[in-house]
């Protein structure tokens, strides 16, 4: 299997990553051509910075005050479009939660009680207030790279954003797993699909309720069983009866190379999956990658994630993830490419911000390079000690 991935990695003498947007791309349009076209494409090129104008009637303020993720009914207002009967809630874990006083974060769906609304193709949105990344970028990169990569993840971008005429600031916007997300990266959006919340693995995991009549849920139960094999010579086969375990060992690579601390390999935590239905395999995605490019972020599972422990510690799934690492640092990792992203962003949201905040954004950006620059010596020493590793292991076969 790492062989086909590091084949599929090159093609033509163009640059692996390109091959991957460029397929990732090719791919989402057909699945677009199937149906409505998907607008949301030009919605992220814009290249500008949104203006976000949500309204909420009076009485809709004591209830996200008392249950912050019950739906409310909202307006929103994006350039000149208006958007009426918006479902709002609120959202936000440890660290980033704010009232609906505050800066709050916001899920919207647009289609919650208009059936067929959509924001520039979108059936759901996020509104994130950045309150643990003061760059805006840090989901952006990460995500960005993991779609190199060939990890379906959603696309960011930044918003301007206001409640009932308040001022709250910039936030970082993020498209949802929705229909429109799912039909871009997969066959079809009729497979089910896994919140795990807070830190849960998938022995805890059912599908969500909205999707309980999908075509194909997949069996985790047999997923966790088959990574609990103590024949290890059985348990990556078995694994790869219901798990893509190529793109899982990418997904569990970038999550390392991108310092993801609080994802699912060491924290069991910020992840979705969704069961394709078409080939029957469940797909590991990333999400809150508010965190990234973190020093402590170990290059191997420390035992919190179950799916990734179980690989590691088979010698053959071992030696493709040091390959896959190995690999996708060559072909995905580039500091100028990021710094270059960095850059674009910061000239798109000058113009949207004051003086201070011109300020304090600068500040955070030259911090946000100087992380990508130690993680990079990071990567570059454990590639190193990979590469020792792999030269002074004995080439007869018998010997090992």
């Amino acid at each position: 299997m790492a062989k086909n991935f590091l084949r599929r990695m090159m093609c033509g003498g163009v640059p692996g990553w390109v091959c991957l947007l460029l397929a990732l791309v090719t791919r989402g349009a057909c699945a677009a051509g199937a149906g409505e076209p998907d607008g949301s494409a030009a919605f992220f090129a814009a290249g500008k910075v949104a203006r976000i104008e949500i309204v909420l009637a009076a009485e809709a303020l004591p209830v996200l005050r008392r249950d912050p993720h019950e739906y409310v009914r909202g307006t929103l207002r994006e350039g000149g479009a208006v958007f009426k009967e918006v479902g709002v809630h609120l959202k936000g874990g440890l660290g980033t939660f704010q009232s609906v006083d505050e800066k709050p974060s916001f899920t919207l769906n647009f289609d919650k009680f208009t059936k067929e609304q959509k924001f520039h193709g979108m059936d759901k949105v996020h509104l994130n207030n950045a309150a643990e990344d003061d760059s805006l970028l840090m989901e952006q990169l990460a995500a960005d790279l993991f779609r190199a990569a060939g990890v379906p993840c959603p696309r960011v971008t930044q918003a301007r954003v206001s409640l009932n005429g308040r001022d709250l600031g910039m936030y970082v916007f993020k498209e949802g797993f929705d229909g429109t997300f799912l039909r871009r990266h997969f066959q079809g959006s009729d497979g089910g699909f896994y919140d795990p919340g807070l830190s849960h693995d998938i022995n805890e995991l059912k599908p969500k309720a909205s999707r309980a009549g999908a075509k194909t849920t997949g069996d985790l139960k047999a997923l966790w069983d088959a990574a609990h094999d103590e024949d290890l010579g059985a348990r990556l086969r078995r694994m790869g009866e219901t798990l893509d375990v190529e793109r899982f060992v990418t997904f569990i690579a970038m999550e390392a190379l991108v310092g993801h601390d609080d994802g699912y390999m060491v924290n069991r935590n910020n992840y979705r999956i969704y069961s394709d239905p078409e080939p029957k395999r469940f797909v590991f995605m990333p999400t809150g990658m508010d965190q990234v490019f973190a020093e402590e972020c170990p290059f191997y599972p420390n035992g919190a994630g179950v799916l990734a422990q179980a690989l590691v510690d088979v010698p053959e799934g071992k030696r493709m993830y040091e390959a896959r690492l190995v690999e996708l640092f060559k072909k995905v990792w580039s500091v100028p490419e990021l710094e270059k992203t960095i850059v674009r962003v910061q000239r798109q949201i000058r113009p949207v911000l004051s003086p201070e905040e011109i300020e304090a954004h600068t500040k955070a950006v030259e911090n946000l390079k100087e992380m990508i620059r130690t993680q990079t010596r990071r990567i570059e020493k454990q590639v190193a000690i990979i590469k020792r590793a792999g030269a002074a292991k004995p080439k007869n076969k018998k010997a090992e």
